[in-house]
């Protein structure tokens, strides 16, 4: 394997610009034909929760705030445990929730959850979303014997798909081929050790050219 100069590398890529160019140009025809005939449209909806736990009715105290920052993490985990996403696949009507994509998620320095579902229906996306909130809420009452996490917004059927996200997958494809077409050809130019020039006789062999034999045409 051979160092390139800066000269090699361009010149490797305009002697092969036919292969650099279609490589992308088919990854990005591939993946555009998949996104936007292929894949079916998908949809996100989001609940929101919010956690605190308050010593009395009547005051929120610091210690109720730092409590409440600790029970995010537990309820987080909680969201996501068996008993909730069973329960709430039984209250909307599933065997279970595989054809659902399901995140729970905290907003970064608060004490709000949010639980983001994904799937091929719009209403029945939001009804999941929602069914794991309440869900949610009866596993802590019952399990802690607390009431402190309240649903701030219900989730409502989205007017417009969320994935898949065709022209941010199409451009990708279009970058990740040309990277690899260009990245092909310079390794075949450094694999290439054939001595063609003059110059390749110095680089390679370290010897100095003595002479050189003129190409002759027919003319």
């Amino acid at each position: 394997m051979r160092d390139l100069t800066l000269r090699d590398i361009f010149k490797a890529v305009l002697d092969r610009i036919v292969f650099v160019a279609v490589v992308p140009a088919v990854a990005v025809a591939v993946t555009a034909f998949v996104c936007w005939n292929v894949l079916p449209p998908t949809y996100t909806a989001t609940t929101t929760m919010y956690v605190l736990n308050r010593a009395s009715d009547e005051t929120i105290s610091y210690t109720d705030v730092n409590t409440s920052t600790l029970l995010v993490n537990d309820y987080q985990a909680l969201a996501s445990s068996n008993r909730v996403v069973d329960g709430a696949a039984q209250l909307v009507g599933l065997e279970d929730l595989k054809d659902y994509k399901v995140s729970v998620s905290l907003q970064s320095s608060t004490r709000l959850i949010s639980v983001d579902v994904e799937g091929l229906d719009p209403a029945m996306t939001a009804n999941v979303a929602n069914a794991i909130a309440f869900n949610l809420s009866e596993c802590i009452l019952d399990v802690m014997k607390v009431e402190n996490i309240s649903i701030i917004d219900t989730a409502v059927p989205p007017d417009s798909p969320s994935g898949p996200q065709s022209l941010r997958n199409t451009a990708l494809a279009g970058v990740i081929g040309l990277v690899a077409s260009v990245g092909l050809v310079l390794l075949i130019e450094a694999m290439n050790t054939k001595i063609r020039t003059a110059d390749d006789v110095q680089e390679f062999l370290k010897l100095p050219v003595l002479s050189q034999i003129p190409k002759f045409t027919d003319d």
